[in-house]
């Protein structure tokens, strides 16, 4: 069951606020399925606003609950990894809702056997908390007081406890608004499995892991006793690994992405080619997403239930940097219209999202 309701979280010691959440904590419950096995879960919105729930990654629709009402969700996991599940409803300047509030948790998807054991599994969600809006050149834009990890003030939590030579697959994601953070555990280098769910051909290694909004990457370490986490907001970082994408495309769809400068002091609008968009495409057809960043941001861009493949990587986020140009194959093997939309709320909000349909 998840309820949504509005109340009190303790992010630190003397340390309180007051925002919707599930079940009464953040991040929400971590869920727990098995690939090809039935989830069902049972959804009762306690607030006063109608609420949508997004489950990235799955092949499900949004469940759309009205105030005080009760909705059933149900659906199979095809792959295992780790997804994530959040509020998906429009909040513009509203920071008491949508991912700015503390709607967010972890769906974790299981094999029917576990190929490998190690000593330690951890979860980790990343996400800004106590949302404020602040005036830049570029127009309104949203910081955070606060860092949090697993809930509560990045650097608060007690450190991790184990042998040296020990062996941890670390889960981690980044379930804010807007904000890219990067992990460290220092003097530790992590060897990355899978990336949104996904798993890669050869793991890569790396000292630091960087997620945008959405993002999920699962790692393996190998510790050296005692440790803390290091977290802070960082420069997003476009994740590239050499490979090359395989097939020829049936179809090329030119995405463009504008920033349309405000009013002094306003929101920036936001496109898609110039207007309000929707793509019609083949079912089981290739096409090949040419997109181009126009503007001076980093942009992850997510596809409803589609996976996104890059250097020949999947992933459920890509992330296309300023100024640049970067091609994404997406087979149409979904089940009805998706939203291809940035992960950053603000964006999202105004402007940075389209509508495919399948005809």
């Amino acid at each position: 069951m998840l309820r949504i309701r509005k109340g009190e979280i303790e992010l630190a010691a003397n340390h309180r606020i007051i925002t919707t959440s599930y079940n009464g904590q953040f991040p929400g419950s971590l869920l727990r399925a098995t690939v090809g096995q039935t989830v069902r879960v049972d959804v009762l919105n306690e607030t006063d606003s109608t609420e949508r729930i997004h489950w990235q990654g799955q092949e499900v629709a949004d469940a759309v609950v009205p105030p005080h009402s009760r909705r059933r969700m149900e659906f199979t996991p095809g792959r295992t990894g780790l997804y994530l599940y959040h509020s998906e409803v429009v909040a513009a300047a509203d920071l008491r809702a949508g991912l700015y509030s503390a709607q967010a948790g972890a769906l974790l998807v299981e094999p029917a056997w576990k190929p490998e054991r190690y000593e330690h599994e951890w979860l980790v969600v990343l996400k800004g908390c106590e949302p404020f809006m602040r005036r830049t050149l570029r127009g309104c834009e949203v910081g955070y007081s606060a860092i949090t990890l697993n809930g509560r003030l990045a650097g608060s939590g007690e450190p991790l406890r184990a042998n040296t030579g020990d062996r941890a697959l670390v889960h981690v994601l980044n379930a804010g608004a807007t904000e890219t953070y990067s992990l460290e555990l220092p003097g530790h280098t992590f060897e990355i499995v899978a990336l949104d769910g996904n798993a890669l051909a050869m793991p890569q290694r790396t000292s630091v892991l960087r997620l945008s909004p959405g993002e999920r990457v699962c790692a393996r370490v190998v510790l050296g006793g005692t440790e803390r986490w290091l977290v802070h907001e960082t420069d997003p970082v476009a994740t590239r690994f050499p490979g090359v994408n395989e097939g020829t495309p049936d179809a090329v769809l030119p995405l463009v992405l504008t920033r349309h400068a405000a009013a002094r002091s306003g929101f920036n609008r936001w496109s898609i080619n110039g207007i309000p968009s929707m793509f019609r495409m083949t079912p089981g057809a290739l096409y090949r997403l040419q997109i181009h960043n126009t503007s001076d941001e980093h942009i992850p861009l997510h596809l409803q239930r589609h996976r996104l493949q890059v250097d020949g990587v999947l992933k459920d986020v890509v992330v296309v940097g300023p100024h640049q140009r970067l091609e994404a194959d997406l087979r149409a093997d979904g089940r009805g219209s998706a939203l291809l939309h940035c992960t950053r709320q603000l964006q999202s909000d105004f402007g940075l999202r389209a509508l495919i349909r399948y005809t």
